[in-house]
């Protein structure tokens, strides 16, 4: 089996790591569309509860949580809304006090802020999210089809 080493100093001091290519492996997604799982159900309404707190918390300095609240906040209430209507509003929730329960106990892992990091990481990232809006509302202004 071929293997190859790698070096990475991502999250701490420089650690060694092996990368061994297994070409025979199968990769599984729990409820995605390639093992014909729903649209919807409750494990992926309890996944995008958590994420949906986690993700911007962890990678999002405290300048960039304040320039998006609103954006943030308005896509919680639509989340809410939308998995509350569809019957997953239970699971939602649950997904959300777990998020929650990880801040209180203080497991989010959050990395620091870097000024060297503003012009070429947290910038950038503020104008994917706002360029990366245009055709997403394009798309739901089409109805969910491809334009």
């Amino acid at each position: 089996m071929p293997t190859s080493r790698t070096w990475t100093s991502v999250g701490g001091p420089t650690t060694r790591l092996k990368n061994i290519l297994c070409p025979t492996a199968k990769c599984y997604h729990i409820c995605g569309a390639s093992t014909g799982a729903v649209r919807y159900n409750a494990f992926k309404s309890q996944q995008s509860g958590r994420n949906s707190i986690l993700l911007p918390l962890k990678n999002e300095p405290l300048l960039m949580l304040i320039l998006n609240f609103i954006p943030l906040a308005l896509g919680y209430l639509l989340k809410c809304y939308k998995f509350h209507k569809q019957g997953f509003g239970e699971a939602w929730d649950k997904g959300m006090r777990e998020a929650f329960d990880l801040l209180k106990n203080g497991q989010l892992g959050k990395r620091p802020f870097r000024l060297r990091d503003l012009p070429k990481n947290y910038v950038l990232m503020e104008l994917w999210m706002i360029w990366n809006m245009v055709p997403y509302l394009w798309y739901r202004r089409a109805g969910g089809r491809a334009v």
